[in-house]
């Protein structure tokens, strides 16, 4: 439910939430090198919804200010740098050292600052968003080129968890909600929670575990925002999707004794990319929810049914961009939310 792209939102209105409060110093890190998976950056074949592909030559007309942070977070460049050669893996979390610590107007999490001179992810960059959202900011070259993936997830908001008791084990378990609620399956799916609109931080939620018998729940999609103090280059992916549900336990599990359902999908978080001027053709933005997983099944008795798990809620994507900057052509998915 809820994971089919539609019209882009490009409402050409003014986002009023671009300061946020005082950024807290804190050291330089330039980040542990890790598992990056790129799971789910193909979007789970969910069709997309197009940004306004205008000419890319065209200048910003009004003042730019990266929405949530501090006004002057890009007037001192960072010394380090963030490099993810192709066919590389590198990680960052919001759990670690921040450059800065930021509260978001309304409700937690926090805003955890990363700060970079440069970046060039033309590998495959995880990042992690758990008790705080993440804001990488990038004050000189950032480039996201052709097969570079950056993939966010998180251990998820509880808001939009399914609430389920001893649920039947041949009965998929149903997918978490965000942007709506998460897919049912004769359990009634995580509940909807969290804007709707605007530029605050928001994970997506974890679907949650039922018996042994069940597929395990899949990932929440993590909350972040990507700044580009000066220019974007963007034809790779920008995920925040949610993972998949893994499937029912068949009768050859050890310990199973017979199927179980599928386990649900985890929803989108939210994503906010955040430039002076985006360039460049062909980048995708990811924020649906996961697929349910595979209703399992023991072919030595066929008779015992069980269901697959229900599909996780999506998140959301917005761009937010000086008024008058014409967009290249951006695949979101869910539609992106345009803002200036």
């Amino acid at each position: 439910m809820g994971n089919t792209g539609g019209d882009v939102r490009n409402d050409e209105h003014h986002d009023t939430g671009a300061h946020g409060g005082d950024a807290a110093p804190g050291e330089t890190d330039a980040g542990d090198a890790g598992n990056a998976d790129a799971e789910g950056a193909d979007g789970g074949g969910v069709d997309a919804g197009d940004t306004d592909s205008g000419e890319t030559d065209a200048g910003p007309s009004g003042p730019w200010v990266p929405a949530n942070l501090p006004a002057n977070i890009c007037d001192t460049p960072s010394t380090a740098e963030l490099n993810v050669p192709a066919g590389g893996e590198r990680s960052l979390t919001s759990d670690g050292t921040c450059d800065a610590l930021v509260p978001q107007d309304e409700t937690p999490p926090n805003i955890c600052v990363r700060k970079f001179a440069s970046a060039t992810i033309a590998g495959s960059l995880r990042v992690e968003t758990n008790e705080r959202a993440l804001a990488i900011v990038v004050t000189g070259s950032f480039t996201i080129p052709t097969g570079g993936v950056v993939q966010a997830i998180s251990m998820g908001d509880f808001r939009g968890r399914p609430s389920f008791e001893y649920p039947d084990v041949f009965v998929g378990l149903p997918g978490a909600g965000h942007i709506g609620a998460g897919e049912s399956t004769g359990l009634a799916g995580g509940p909807a929670y969290g804007p709707t609109s605007g530029t605050q931080l928001v994970a997506g939620a974890f679907a949650g575990s039922g018996s042994l018998w069940h597929g395990v729940g899949g990932t929440a999609g993590g909350a972040l925002q990507l700044v580009a103090c000066s220019e974007l280059a963007l034809t790779g992916t920008v995920s925040v999707r949610g993972g998949d549900g893994s499937p029912g336990n068949s009768h050859y599990v050890p310990h199973a004794e017979y199927p179980g359902g599928g386990g649900g999908g985890g929803s989108g978080g939210t994503l906010v990319l955040d430039a002076k001027r985006i360039v460049g053709n062909g980048g995708a933005l990811l924020a649906v929810g996961g697929q349910g997983g595979a209703a399992g099944f023991d072919p030595e008795a066929p008779g015992i049914m069980t269901s697959p798990g229900g599909a996780g809620a999506p998140g959301r994507t917005v761009i937010h961009v000086p008024q008058g900057t014409s967009l290249p052509a951006i695949t979101s998915t869910p539609p992106a939310e345009v803002l200036h």
